[in-house]
């Protein structure tokens, strides 16, 4: 008796999971290549691969992979950004651009191309490879409030506390649910920024959320990071409290113990997943995170 294709697909993905999750890296990776040699654009086996080798040393494995599953599904739009991340992981940017620039004239309306782009140069840490990339992408869109989220994000990451204010203030209007996001990450600025960033949001008009998180910023004294005032070890003990709750609401009680600054990074790398579009229900991209925790 012959059964379905998709049940044994989905028995053997979670069986790499296991694998992944006791660290047996090398075993998971077989159990995702043996997926794709029955499902060749089986999106989780990839995704598996694309966690479970980097560590192994054998990243350059995946690219093969993931070429015969674009060709078995050619508009798959999460086929599409693991191929364009794999490039930029191997450094192969020429490669890299004539992914993206296929994937966004396929899609010219669509910000996934441009995004995941700069996302996975970010990750890669070329930061003005990722802005450049941004800021072509808004050009493409012709939309001057695209990204901007990602681009004040790129310049606090490169001490251009300014350049983050100015994206944030022009972000909030469209992205009022931001607000919170947008007051931690502009409140990590030293205090010698704080006036800089103050003048600029007073700039761009003291209404709605602007006016908000220039209060926020005004009233609230900077704060050192708790975790790190109390030395690397007590950071990574609350790292490793906060990984090993499974449920949200537990991850965000123990971040909250480990104090304000921990809590602040931990909302920011969650938002960070969340606007990067990492999930099945954002723009179609496909989430690469770890295997989900068992409840």
């Amino acid at each position: 008796m012959l059964l379905p294709l998709a049940p044994i697909s989905a028995q053997a993905i979670g069986q790499g999971f296991e694998l992944e999750r006791a660290g047996r890296y090398d075993q998971a990776a077989s159990v995702y290549f043996a997926t794709l040699r029955a499902e060749p654009a089986n999106v989780s086996a990839l995704l598996g691969l694309e966690r479970v080798l980097p560590p192994l040393n054998r990243l350059a494995e995946l690219l093969p992979a993931v070429r015969r599953a674009t060709v078995a599904s050619p508009t798959n739009v999460a086929l599409r950004g693991i191929l364009l991340r794999t490039y930029v992981a191997l450094n192969e940017p020429d490669s890299a651009r004539a992914v993206a620039l296929r994937w966004a004239a396929a899609s010219p309306r669509d910000e996934a191309p441009y995004r995941e782009w700069a996302i996975a140069l970010e990750d890669a840490h070329r930061h003005a490879d990722a802005r450049a990339v941004l800021l072509a992408g808004r050009q493409a869109l012709g939309r001057p409030g695209v990204y901007g989220i990602e681009l004040a994000e790129l310049s606090r990451l490169t001490g251009d506390w300014e350049g983050a204010a100015r994206e944030w203030a022009a972000a909030l209007p469209d992205a009022p649910a931001q607000l919170t996001n947008a007051a931690s990450e502009l409140g990590e600025a030293p205090e010698a920024e704080r006036e800089r960033i103050t003048r600029v949001l007073t700039a761009a008009g003291p209404t709605g959320e602007r006016a908000i998180l220039t209060g926020r910023l005004a009233a609230e004294p900077l704060r050192r990071d708790g975790a790190r005032a109390r030395g690397g070890a007590g950071m990574g003990r609350c790292r490793a409290r906060v990984r090993r709750s499974r449920r949200p609401r537990g991850r965000a009680r123990r971040a909250r113990a480990c104090g304000p600054g921990f809590e602040r990074a931990s909302r920011r790398a969650a938002a960070r997943a969340e606007r990067r579009g990492r999930g099945p229900d954002r723009r179609g991209t496909a989430r690469r995170g770890g295997p989900p925790a068992r409840e």
